[in-house]
């Protein structure tokens, strides 16, 4: 009798299966009119049964399991954990074997940085590619994308939001370099940063019809004398394009 009690879907199972079909309309196997409605069904479904349909009449690239299969829905969950990128669909097509895909999904190696406090647990970190490299991209496309606690960043960093609201907190953020530079793409987004005070800024945003702000309140309120570090030990730099978007840049004390 147990195994015909109806599993519940998990907040994980069903974003990655949204995340397929984001692929799959990018690689023009869905319309946008199906891609809307599958995706709807996606996000708010109860029971795993009702995800697998989804994505079973789908080309999600080789080395997956038959649609019925025990394992076909983790199985695509592990291989779309975030958003692909429209220029990376190619990839998907390409996707190694099994065992090397489980080690392209090793966890990044935490190495701690001059600024941040790194908890003993962090309460998680960004998955690697092939090469053992943190990943160095946070994208949404009409949904939203948070990264707090301890997480890894490379010195180049793409952000891309379309209809979609992104927070990444630097406070606990594990560098690779002491400069990053955040390739931000954004289309009626909203972005907000979260950045220790102890970060040197470089706007270098082009706004279009669209708002960049930076909130000092929070280091006034906690460091009592107001005064900045005259010695920065790492400099953000923001590039790219802000189109009826928001930019909110908020300095907090670390």
């Amino acid at each position: 009798m147990s195994d015909d009690i109806r599993k519940r879907a998990s907040g994980f199972q069903r974003s990655t299966i949204a995340n397929a079909l984001r692929f799959a309309f990018d690689d023009g196997q869905l319309d946008f009119a199906e891609y809307t409605e599958r995706s709807n069904t996606a996000l708010g479904a109860t029971y795993r049964d009702e995800l697998k349909p989804l994505v079973a009449d789908l080309d999600l690239g080789p080395h997956l399991p038959a649609p019925d299969a025990d394992n076909f829905l983790e199985q695509v969950s592990a291989r779309f954990p975030q958003p692909i990128m429209p220029d990376e669909v190619d990839k998907i097509h390409s996707a190694p074997p099994e065992g090397q895909q489980a080690a392209s999904n090793a966890l990044a190696v935490p190495t701690p940085n001059a600024v941040a406090n790194i908890p003993t647990q962090a309460r998680w970190l960004v998955p690697t590619n092939s090469a053992g490299q943190a990943l160095m991209k946070t994208s949404a496309f009409l949904s939203e994308t948070d990264r707090y606690g301890t997480w890894t960043c490379g010195p180049t960093h793409s952000v891309t939001g379309v209809c979609s609201e992104l927070v990444l907190d630097f406070t606990n953020v594990i560098l690779t370099s002491p400069q990053v530079e955040l390739k931000i793409t954004l289309v009626m987004a909203a972005l907000k940063l979260i950045v220790p005070d102890q970060f040197q800024i470089q706007n270098n945003i082009t706004d279009i019809l669209a708002e960049t702000t930076t909130d000092y309140s929070s280091v006034a309120t906690n460091t009592g004398s107001g005064q900045a570090n005259p010695t920065p030990p790492v400099t953000l730099i923001l590039t790219g394009t802000n189109a009826l978007s928001e930019i909110e840049i908020k300095v907090v004390h670390v």
